[in-house]
C-alpha cells in the first residue's frame, strides 16, 4: 500500500519485523558530530550589549562587521519586541536589556 507521497507504509513495520528477528530492539542510526550554528546576529548584538551597553548602532557594526543599517534594523526589531530599551540620548545614553 503506497500513501499520498508514494511511499510504501508497509516499511516501517517490515523494518520492525526484521530488527526484531535478528534480536535487535529497533533500526541503529548513528548521529553524525553536526558544527555548532553560528550566532544570529541579533544574539550577537546582545552579547555585545551585556559587555558594553554604550555602544553605538555604528561600534556595533564595526564588531559584527554588517552594515550600520543592519544594526539600525536589528536594533529596531529588538526594541519593538521589547528586548531592548534605549536609556538616555542617542549620544551619551546606554541599552538596557530586558531579560
Amino acid at each position: 500500500m503506497r500513501n499520498a507521497l508514494g511511499k510504501d507504509t508497509h516499511l516501517s513495520r517490515d523494518i520492525t519485523t526484521y530488527t526484531e528477528s535478528i534480536g535487535e530492539s529497533g533500526p541503529i542510526i548513528e548521529k553524525a558530530d553536526t558544527p555548532a550554528k553560528p550566532k544570529k546576529t541579533r544574539d550577537k548584538i546582545i552579547d555585545l550589549l551585556h559587555q558594553n551597553p554604550k555602544l553605538s548602532a555604528t561600534a556595533l557594526a564595526a564588531e559584527i562587521d554588517i552594515s550600520a543599517k543592519s544594526i539600525q534594523r536589528h536594533l529596531a526589531n529588538l526594541k519593538a519586541e521589547g528586548i531592548l530599551h534605549r536609556i538616555g540620548p542617542d549620544k551619551g545614553g546606554q541599552w538596557r536589556i530586558n531579560d
